[in-house]
């Protein structure tokens, strides 16, 4: 039984679409990654241990647009935070 190119391509791409589907739906929650994760070199022996596994906790900030952003307008987002301050 000879099959043609185009059910070849078909079978190939329901394969493909099928491990994607797989992979994306069977994966967990995001690791909480923290600098001493990264580099430990990075964090000082005094704050070591201090800050594994934490948490953002409720913020209240003005962006750059002179806009209030607190911690509800990235709820189920992820986001990358740095939060650097300015004694004004």
């Amino acid at each position: 039984m000879k099959l043609s190119i185009r059910s070849l391509l078909v079978l190939a791409c329901i394969i493909i679409l099928g491990i994607f589907t797989s992979l994306y739906f069977s994966s967990t929650n995001s690791p909480i990654i923290t600098p001493s994760d990264l580099y430990p070199a990075l964090v000082s022996i005094n704050f070591s241990e201090t800050f594994s596994n934490h948490k953002i906790g409720c913020f209240q900030l003005i962006n750059q647009n002179g806009e209030g952003i607190t911690a509800k307008d990235y709820r189920g987002k992820i986001y990358v935070t740095n939060f650097i301050f300015q004694d004004v």
